[in-house]
């Protein structure tokens, strides 16, 4: 018994540490948010890649500007062999993909307006797609580590909406379905 309290009160301080962690992560990509905001004036799409001894990696960025406000995206790369897509359908929508590491890939979809949109890895072989379909819908994905994969759909109105991920360490896999449906992983 006294072994068992012991090992149950070392998960408890890790888990502290966990937390305090991924706090520090999720203002980490509101703040990167923030800054591609600063893109350029409401009216336009904006949209700047930054390579920073980036090898044999790609950039996509592909905006539809409809009525309202322009789009803005920002994707900063530093590795080898990343890959980052980001589609934005609407106005007004922030979209921010960061990666340091090799073999990444990191897709932003985001269809309506006023959405934010943030992933950053850091890691090698990380997998996050980020799907937002609708008004003020606010997501960041942080991995830190390897082999992480990480899928998030949100649509309005559903029960779960407003998510910060946060996955530190290797092979983790999360999926967060919005769209009232339900998911089967096999």
């Amino acid at each position: 018994m006294k072994y068992q309290a012991f090992k149950y009160s070392n998960a408890v301080a890790l888990l502290g540490v966990v937390l305090s962690f991924s706090a520090f992560s999720s203002d980490l990509a509101r703040n990167e948010l923030s800054r591609v905001s600063e893109l350029s004036d409401d009216f336009n799409n904006a949209a700047k890649v930054e390579l920073i001894n980036a090898y044999d990696s790609s950039a996509k960025i592909n905006q539809t500007h409809l009525f309202g406000s322009g789009n803005k995206a920002l994707v900063r790369q530093s590795g080898y062999n990343n890959n980052a897509n980001i589609d934005q359908i609407g106005g007004g929508n922030l979209s921010y993909i960061e990666q340091n590491g090799n073999d990444n890939y990191a897709a932003i979809y985001q269809a309506g307006w006023n959405n934010e949109g943030a992933i950053i890895q850091n890691g090698n072989q990380n997998r996050a797609v980020l799907s937002q379909a609708g008004i003020g819908l606010s997501e960041t994905i942080n991995q830190d580590g390897d082999g992480n994969v990480a899928y998030v759909i949100d649509k309005p109105n559903v029960n779960y909406s407003g998510f910060n991920i946060n996955q530190s360490g290797n092979e983790q896999i999360l999926i967060v379905n919005g769209m009232n449906k339900q998911i089967t992983v096999h």
